[in-house]
Protein backbone atom coordinates (compact mmCIF):
# COMPACT_ATOMS: atom_id res chain seq x y z
CA UNK A 1 0.00 0.00 0.00
CA UNK A 2 1.75 3.05 1.26
CA UNK A 3 5.37 3.83 2.56
CA UNK A 4 7.06 4.00 5.10
CA UNK A 5 9.30 7.31 6.29
CA UNK A 6 13.00 5.85 6.34
CA UNK A 7 16.80 7.37 5.91
CA UNK A 8 17.48 5.05 1.97
CA UNK A 9 16.84 6.34 -0.99
CA UNK A 10 13.69 5.13 -2.46
CA UNK A 11 15.88 2.64 -5.28
CA UNK A 12 17.40 0.53 -2.59
CA UNK A 13 13.94 -0.49 -0.82
CA UNK A 14 11.95 -3.23 -1.14
CA UNK A 15 8.34 -1.83 -2.21
CA UNK A 16 6.79 -4.87 -0.62
CA UNK A 17 7.28 -3.44 2.74
CA UNK A 18 6.82 0.44 1.66
CA UNK A 19 4.55 1.02 3.50
CA UNK A 20 3.43 4.76 5.99
CA UNK A 21 0.80 3.30 8.46
CA UNK A 22 -0.72 7.25 8.72
CA UNK A 23 -1.99 7.03 5.37
CA UNK A 24 -3.77 3.91 6.33
CA UNK A 25 -5.41 6.58 9.43
CA UNK A 26 -6.41 9.26 6.80
CA UNK A 27 -8.32 6.70 4.42
CA UNK A 28 -10.24 5.78 7.45
CA UNK A 29 -11.02 9.43 8.40
CA UNK A 30 -12.35 10.02 4.97
CA UNK A 31 -14.39 6.57 4.77
CA UNK A 32 -15.97 7.10 8.35
CA UNK A 33 -16.84 10.71 7.22
CA UNK A 34 -18.59 9.50 4.08
CA UNK A 35 -19.88 6.67 6.27
CA UNK A 36 -21.60 9.18 8.92
CA UNK A 37 -22.89 11.47 6.17
CA UNK A 38 -24.94 8.52 4.80
CA UNK A 39 -25.65 6.73 8.13
CA UNK A 40 -26.74 10.31 9.36
CA UNK A 41 -29.03 12.13 6.74
CA UNK A 42 -30.68 8.49 4.72
CA UNK A 43 -31.67 6.37 7.15
CA UNK A 44 -34.73 6.58 9.55
CA UNK A 45 -35.69 9.92 11.01
CA UNK A 46 -34.39 9.63 14.31
CA UNK A 47 -33.23 13.34 14.92
CA UNK A 48 -35.46 15.95 15.90
CA UNK A 49 -35.43 19.66 14.20
CA UNK A 50 -36.43 20.87 17.10
CA UNK A 51 -33.51 19.62 19.62
CA UNK A 52 -30.32 21.50 19.60
CA UNK A 53 -28.06 18.57 19.87
CA UNK A 54 -29.98 16.63 17.49
CA UNK A 55 -29.55 19.63 14.56
CA UNK A 56 -25.74 19.75 15.54
CA UNK A 57 -25.09 16.10 14.30
CA UNK A 58 -27.56 16.44 11.48
CA UNK A 59 -24.77 19.12 10.82
CA UNK A 60 -21.82 17.54 10.75
CA UNK A 61 -23.14 14.16 8.92
CA UNK A 62 -24.05 16.76 5.88
CA UNK A 63 -20.28 17.45 6.25
CA UNK A 64 -19.13 14.29 5.84
CA UNK A 65 -18.91 14.33 1.64
CA UNK A 66 -15.40 16.48 2.49
CA UNK A 67 -14.41 12.10 3.06
CA UNK A 68 -14.45 11.91 -1.06
CA UNK A 69 -12.24 15.12 -1.28
CA UNK A 70 -9.61 13.73 1.84
CA UNK A 71 -10.00 10.39 -0.84
CA UNK A 72 -8.84 12.32 -3.87
CA UNK A 73 -5.89 14.03 -2.39
CA UNK A 74 -4.42 10.55 -1.40
CA UNK A 75 -5.40 9.38 -4.84
CA UNK A 76 -3.24 12.47 -6.60
CA UNK A 77 -0.15 12.13 -4.64
CA UNK A 78 0.26 8.11 -4.46
CA UNK A 79 -0.13 7.46 -7.83
CA UNK A 80 1.92 9.99 -8.96
CA UNK A 81 4.43 9.12 -6.59
CA UNK A 82 4.60 6.27 -7.95
CA UNK A 83 4.68 7.10 -11.34
CA UNK A 84 7.10 9.13 -10.79
CA UNK A 85 9.55 6.86 -8.85
CA UNK A 86 8.66 4.19 -11.84
CA UNK A 87 9.05 6.36 -14.99
CA UNK A 88 11.85 4.84 -17.09
CA UNK A 89 11.75 1.76 -15.55
CA UNK A 90 10.76 -1.73 -17.88
CA UNK A 91 6.88 -2.12 -18.47
CA UNK A 92 6.05 1.33 -16.79
CA UNK A 93 2.61 1.38 -18.60
CA UNK A 94 1.72 -2.63 -18.61
CA UNK A 95 2.89 -3.06 -14.97
CA UNK A 96 1.01 0.12 -13.39
CA UNK A 97 -2.29 -0.62 -15.39
CA UNK A 98 -2.40 -4.03 -14.58
CA UNK A 99 -1.55 -3.51 -10.72
CA UNK A 100 -4.41 -0.79 -10.76
CA UNK A 101 -6.51 -3.28 -12.61
CA UNK A 102 -6.18 -5.75 -10.23
CA UNK A 103 -6.42 -3.62 -7.04
CA UNK A 104 -9.66 -1.91 -8.79
CA UNK A 105 -11.55 -3.52 -10.98
CA UNK A 106 -12.42 -7.65 -9.40
CA UNK A 107 -14.07 -5.97 -6.60
CA UNK A 108 -15.70 -2.83 -8.89
CA UNK A 109 -17.24 -5.49 -10.86
CA UNK A 110 -17.72 -8.24 -8.77
CA UNK A 111 -20.52 -5.43 -6.28
CA UNK A 112 -21.89 -5.09 -9.74
CA UNK A 113 -22.36 -8.76 -10.57
CA UNK A 114 -23.55 -8.73 -7.03
CA UNK A 115 -25.88 -5.60 -7.13
CA UNK A 116 -27.81 -6.48 -10.82
CA UNK A 117 -27.93 -10.20 -10.72
CA UNK A 118 -27.52 -11.85 -7.48
CA UNK A 119 -29.11 -9.20 -4.74
CA UNK A 120 -32.69 -9.51 -6.97
CA UNK A 121 -32.88 -12.58 -6.92
CA UNK A 122 -31.80 -14.03 -3.19
CA UNK A 123 -32.45 -10.75 -1.53
CA UNK A 124 -34.86 -7.84 -3.63
CA UNK A 125 -35.94 -6.18 -0.62
CA UNK A 126 -32.58 -4.72 -0.45
CA UNK A 127 -33.16 -2.33 -3.49
CA UNK A 128 -36.11 -0.32 -3.24
CA UNK A 129 -36.39 -0.13 -6.59
CA UNK A 130 -35.70 -3.25 -8.70
CA UNK A 131 -37.17 -2.22 -11.64
CA UNK A 132 -34.39 0.64 -12.18
CA UNK A 133 -31.92 -1.45 -11.87
CA UNK A 134 -31.57 -1.72 -15.74
CA UNK A 135 -31.72 2.06 -16.36
CA UNK A 136 -28.28 3.32 -16.50
CA UNK A 137 -26.10 0.14 -16.03
CA UNK A 138 -24.10 0.49 -19.35
CA UNK A 139 -22.95 4.02 -17.60
CA UNK A 140 -21.51 1.26 -14.35
CA UNK A 141 -20.23 -1.34 -16.44
CA UNK A 142 -18.06 1.71 -18.82
CA UNK A 143 -16.64 3.84 -15.35
CA UNK A 144 -19.08 6.69 -16.33
CA UNK A 145 -21.00 7.16 -13.93
CA UNK A 146 -20.17 10.37 -13.33
CA UNK A 147 -20.43 11.59 -16.81
CA UNK A 148 -24.24 9.61 -16.23
CA UNK A 149 -25.15 11.66 -13.67
CA UNK A 150 -23.94 15.22 -14.54
CA UNK A 151 -25.72 15.02 -17.96
CA UNK A 152 -28.72 14.40 -16.71
CA UNK A 153 -28.13 16.64 -13.69
CA UNK A 154 -29.39 13.75 -11.27
CA UNK A 155 -28.37 11.04 -9.20
CA UNK A 156 -31.36 9.08 -10.89
CA UNK A 157 -29.36 8.72 -13.96
CA UNK A 158 -27.89 5.54 -12.53
CA UNK A 159 -30.04 2.48 -10.96
CA UNK A 160 -30.53 2.49 -7.21
CA UNK A 161 -27.33 1.66 -4.53
CA UNK A 162 -24.88 3.42 -7.02
CA UNK A 163 -24.88 7.13 -6.47
CA UNK A 164 -21.34 6.61 -4.68
CA UNK A 165 -19.71 5.32 -7.48
CA UNK A 166 -19.17 8.69 -9.31
CA UNK A 167 -16.10 9.08 -7.43
CA UNK A 168 -14.61 5.46 -8.35
CA UNK A 169 -15.51 6.87 -11.86
CA UNK A 170 -13.43 10.45 -11.41
CA UNK A 171 -10.08 8.12 -10.07
CA UNK A 172 -10.36 5.84 -13.00
CA UNK A 173 -10.52 8.33 -15.81
CA UNK A 174 -7.50 9.81 -13.88
CA UNK A 175 -5.61 6.65 -13.68
CA UNK A 176 -6.20 6.43 -17.61
CA UNK A 177 -4.96 10.16 -18.35
CA UNK A 178 -2.26 11.02 -16.04
CA UNK A 179 0.42 8.30 -16.51
CA UNK A 180 0.88 9.59 -19.90
CA UNK A 181 1.14 13.26 -18.45
CA UNK A 182 3.57 12.25 -16.24
CA UNK A 183 5.56 9.98 -18.63
CA UNK A 184 5.74 13.24 -20.93
CA UNK A 185 6.32 15.77 -18.55
CA UNK A 186 9.52 16.66 -16.55
CA UNK A 187 8.95 17.03 -12.78
CA UNK A 188 9.24 20.86 -13.31
CA UNK A 189 6.62 20.74 -16.01
CA UNK A 190 4.66 18.21 -13.97
CA UNK A 191 4.66 20.68 -11.69
CA UNK A 192 3.23 23.60 -13.60
CA UNK A 193 1.03 21.27 -15.12
CA UNK A 194 -0.53 20.14 -11.68
CA UNK A 195 -0.69 23.35 -10.54
CA UNK A 196 -2.40 24.38 -13.70
CA UNK A 197 -5.02 21.98 -13.03
CA UNK A 198 -5.47 23.03 -9.50
CA UNK A 199 -6.61 26.66 -10.67
CA UNK A 200 -8.17 25.51 -13.80
CA UNK A 201 -10.89 23.25 -11.89
CA UNK A 202 -11.86 26.27 -9.81
CA UNK A 203 -12.10 28.31 -12.77
CA UNK A 204 -14.17 25.92 -14.82
CA UNK A 205 -16.42 25.56 -11.28
CA UNK A 206 -17.17 29.40 -11.34
CA UNK A 207 -17.62 29.11 -14.97
CA UNK A 208 -20.50 26.90 -15.09
CA UNK A 209 -21.99 27.77 -12.08
CA UNK A 210 -22.58 31.58 -13.76
CA UNK A 211 -23.97 29.75 -16.80
CA UNK A 212 -26.45 28.23 -14.52
CA UNK A 213 -25.40 24.20 -14.75
CA UNK A 214 -26.79 21.86 -12.40
CA UNK A 215 -24.77 21.90 -8.83
CA UNK A 216 -25.04 17.59 -8.90
CA UNK A 217 -23.02 18.04 -12.29
CA UNK A 218 -20.64 20.52 -11.23
CA UNK A 219 -20.22 17.86 -7.92
CA UNK A 220 -19.45 14.97 -10.03
CA UNK A 221 -17.74 15.72 -13.48
CA UNK A 222 -14.21 14.72 -13.25
CA UNK A 223 -13.09 18.34 -14.89
CA UNK A 224 -14.78 19.77 -11.86
CA UNK A 225 -13.38 17.88 -9.29
CA UNK A 226 -9.77 17.63 -10.33
CA UNK A 227 -7.83 19.93 -8.06
CA UNK A 228 -8.21 17.41 -4.77
CA UNK A 229 -5.89 15.42 -7.15
CA UNK A 230 -3.72 17.80 -8.63
CA UNK A 231 -3.41 19.36 -4.92
CA UNK A 232 -1.73 15.30 -4.10
CA UNK A 233 0.18 15.30 -7.42
CA UNK A 234 1.41 18.58 -6.32
CA UNK A 235 2.49 17.27 -2.81
CA UNK A 236 4.15 14.20 -4.47
CA UNK A 237 5.95 16.08 -7.07
CA UNK A 238 7.20 18.74 -3.86
CA UNK A 239 8.01 15.54 -1.55
CA UNK A 240 10.87 14.61 -4.40
CA UNK A 241 12.45 17.95 -4.72
CA UNK A 242 15.84 19.17 -3.01
CA UNK A 243 14.40 19.64 0.93
CA UNK A 244 11.57 17.84 0.73
CA UNK A 245 7.88 17.69 2.70
CA UNK A 246 10.14 19.28 5.30
CA UNK A 247 11.26 21.76 3.38
CA UNK A 248 7.58 23.29 3.21
CA UNK A 249 5.99 21.91 6.36
CA UNK A 250 6.05 25.55 7.68
CA UNK A 251 3.82 26.54 4.38
CA UNK A 252 1.82 24.14 4.94
CA UNK A 253 0.74 24.74 8.19
CA UNK A 254 0.01 28.27 6.99
CA UNK A 255 -2.46 26.80 4.69
CA UNK A 256 -3.94 24.43 6.70
CA UNK A 257 -5.29 26.70 9.03
CA UNK A 258 -5.91 29.33 6.63
CA UNK A 259 -8.16 26.73 4.97
CA UNK A 260 -10.36 25.84 8.18
CA UNK A 261 -10.77 29.73 8.83
CA UNK A 262 -11.90 29.89 5.71
CA UNK A 263 -14.20 27.07 5.88
CA UNK A 264 -15.43 28.19 9.27
CA UNK A 265 -16.49 31.54 7.35
CA UNK A 266 -18.15 29.73 4.55
CA UNK A 267 -20.02 27.93 7.36
CA UNK A 268 -20.59 31.07 8.84
CA UNK A 269 -22.25 32.43 5.93
CA UNK A 270 -24.48 29.93 4.45
CA UNK A 271 -24.89 28.07 7.73
CA UNK A 272 -24.01 25.03 6.40
CA UNK A 273 -21.24 23.01 4.05
CA UNK A 274 -23.77 21.48 1.78
CA UNK A 275 -21.87 20.07 -1.11
CA UNK A 276 -24.15 21.82 -3.00
CA UNK A 277 -24.08 25.34 -1.78
CA UNK A 278 -22.15 27.87 -4.94
CA UNK A 279 -19.69 29.80 -2.43
CA UNK A 280 -19.10 25.96 -1.14
CA UNK A 281 -18.53 24.84 -4.57
CA UNK A 282 -16.18 27.22 -6.21
CA UNK A 283 -14.48 28.42 -2.84
CA UNK A 284 -15.13 25.55 -0.64
CA UNK A 285 -13.94 22.94 -2.89
CA UNK A 286 -10.60 24.81 -3.74
CA UNK A 287 -9.64 25.21 0.31
CA UNK A 288 -10.39 21.49 0.78
CA UNK A 289 -7.87 20.39 -2.04
CA UNK A 290 -5.39 23.15 -0.58
CA UNK A 291 -6.42 22.46 3.13
CA UNK A 292 -6.13 17.87 2.58
CA UNK A 293 -2.87 18.66 0.52
CA UNK A 294 -1.19 20.53 3.70
CA UNK A 295 -2.51 17.97 6.14
CA UNK A 296 -1.04 15.22 4.38
CA UNK A 297 2.35 17.23 4.15
CA UNK A 298 1.93 17.57 8.06
CA UNK A 299 1.43 14.11 8.55
CA UNK A 300 4.34 12.92 6.28
CA UNK A 301 6.56 15.76 7.48
CA UNK A 302 5.74 15.17 11.38
CA UNK A 303 7.11 12.83 13.97
CA UNK A 304 5.42 9.22 14.04
CA UNK A 305 5.15 9.41 18.01
CA UNK A 306 2.60 12.93 17.41
CA UNK A 307 -0.24 12.21 19.04
CA UNK A 308 -1.88 12.65 15.79
CA UNK A 309 0.64 10.20 14.40
CA UNK A 310 0.03 7.60 17.06
CA UNK A 311 -4.21 7.29 16.81
CA UNK A 312 -3.42 7.35 12.60
CA UNK A 313 -1.33 4.52 12.65
CA UNK A 314 -3.56 2.86 15.69
CA UNK A 315 -4.17 -0.98 14.51
CA UNK A 316 -7.70 -0.50 14.59
CA UNK A 317 -7.57 3.01 12.38
CA UNK A 318 -5.01 1.27 9.59
CA UNK A 319 -7.30 -1.68 9.86
CA UNK A 320 -10.37 0.22 8.83
CA UNK A 321 -8.28 2.63 6.32
CA UNK A 322 -6.99 -0.76 4.66
CA UNK A 323 -10.43 -1.50 4.16
CA UNK A 324 -11.91 1.51 2.87
CA UNK A 325 -12.36 0.64 -0.66
CA UNK A 326 -14.83 -2.65 0.34
CA UNK A 327 -16.34 -0.40 2.95
CA UNK A 328 -17.01 2.46 0.16
CA UNK A 329 -18.76 0.25 -1.98
CA UNK A 330 -20.60 -1.83 0.52
CA UNK A 331 -21.91 0.81 2.67
CA UNK A 332 -24.72 2.11 0.90
CA UNK A 333 -25.96 -1.76 0.71
CA UNK A 334 -25.62 -2.02 4.68
CA UNK A 335 -27.55 1.16 4.96
CA UNK A 336 -30.21 -0.02 3.12
CA UNK A 337 -30.46 -3.43 4.35
CA UNK A 338 -30.19 -1.48 8.38
CA UNK A 339 -32.90 0.96 7.32
CA UNK A 340 -35.14 -1.68 6.54
CA UNK A 341 -34.43 -3.40 10.24
CA UNK A 342 -35.23 -0.28 11.83
CA UNK A 343 -38.51 0.37 9.96
CA UNK A 344 -39.80 -3.23 10.91
CA UNK A 345 -38.99 -2.54 14.34
CA UNK A 346 -36.32 -5.04 14.99
CA UNK A 347 -33.32 -3.60 16.47
CA UNK A 348 -34.30 0.29 17.62
CA UNK A 349 -34.28 1.10 21.48
CA UNK A 350 -37.87 1.93 22.35
CA UNK A 351 -37.61 5.42 24.76
CA UNK A 352 -34.47 6.61 24.11
CA UNK A 353 -33.40 9.65 22.30
CA UNK A 354 -32.86 10.53 18.72
CA UNK A 355 -29.49 10.78 19.56
CA UNK A 356 -28.80 7.18 20.97
CA UNK A 357 -30.74 5.65 18.36
CA UNK A 358 -28.47 7.68 16.06
CA UNK A 359 -25.05 6.65 17.75
CA UNK A 360 -26.96 2.50 17.46
CA UNK A 361 -27.48 3.06 13.83
CA UNK A 362 -23.99 3.95 13.26
CA UNK A 363 -22.45 1.61 15.77
CA UNK A 364 -24.47 -1.27 13.47
CA UNK A 365 -23.88 -0.04 10.42
CA UNK A 366 -20.36 0.29 10.77
CA UNK A 367 -19.72 -3.12 12.00
CA UNK A 368 -21.86 -3.91 8.96
CA UNK A 369 -19.74 -2.14 6.35
CA UNK A 370 -16.28 -3.70 8.28
CA UNK A 371 -17.65 -7.47 7.86
CA UNK A 372 -18.70 -7.04 4.01
CA UNK A 373 -15.45 -5.34 3.32
CA UNK A 374 -13.66 -8.54 5.75
CA UNK A 375 -15.79 -10.84 3.67
CA UNK A 376 -14.48 -8.94 0.52
CA UNK A 377 -10.86 -8.69 1.50
CA UNK A 378 -10.56 -12.68 2.33
CA UNK A 379 -12.41 -14.04 -0.28
CA UNK A 380 -11.46 -11.94 -3.73
CA UNK A 381 -9.27 -9.08 -2.74
CA UNK A 382 -6.16 -10.37 -1.05
CA UNK A 383 -6.37 -13.24 -3.79
CA UNK A 384 -6.01 -10.80 -6.65
CA UNK A 385 -3.52 -8.66 -4.83
CA UNK A 386 -1.77 -11.50 -4.72
CA UNK A 387 -0.98 -11.89 -8.73
CA UNK A 388 0.69 -8.55 -8.77
CA UNK A 389 4.16 -10.28 -8.00
CA UNK A 390 3.79 -10.83 -11.87
CA UNK A 391 3.82 -7.05 -12.35
CA UNK A 392 6.62 -5.63 -10.46
CA UNK A 393 7.67 -2.38 -10.42
CA UNK A 394 11.22 -1.18 -11.61
CA UNK A 395 12.60 1.39 -10.03
CA UNK A 396 14.95 4.04 -12.12
CA UNK A 397 18.26 4.39 -10.10
CA UNK A 398 18.75 7.95 -8.75
CA UNK A 399 21.38 9.75 -7.13
CA UNK A 400 20.02 10.17 -3.33
CA UNK A 401 18.83 13.98 -2.80
CA UNK A 402 17.69 15.24 0.32
CA UNK A 403 13.77 15.23 0.47
CA UNK A 404 13.65 11.67 -1.84
CA UNK A 405 14.23 9.42 0.85
CA UNK A 406 11.26 7.60 2.46
CA UNK A 407 8.39 8.79 -0.19
CA UNK A 408 5.69 6.61 -0.23
CA UNK A 409 5.23 4.41 -3.27
CA UNK A 410 2.59 1.29 -2.98
CA UNK A 411 -1.06 2.22 -2.82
Amino acid sequence: MEGTVSSHPLPSRDPSVDHVPALDGLRAIAILAVMGMHFTIVQPPFLQSSVLGDQVIWQLGLAGWVGVDLFFVLSGFLITGILLDTKGGDGYFRNFYMRRVLRILPLYYGSLVALFFVIPRIASGLVHNVGRLSHGQVWLWTYLANLAIGIEGSWSAIPPLTGHYWSLAVEEQFYLVWPLVVYLASRRTLLHVAVGVWVAAFALRVALLLMGVNAISVFVLTPTRMDGLAAGATVAILAREVGGLVGVRRAATRVFWGGIVGLGLIVGATGTIGQYDPITQTAGFALLASSFAALLVLVLSGPDHSGVGRLLSHPWTRHIGMRSYAMYVFHPWVLKAMSRVWEASILPVPGRSGIIQQILFWLVCLAASLAAAEVSWHLLEKRCLALKRFFPRTFRARPETPGTAGVPVTP
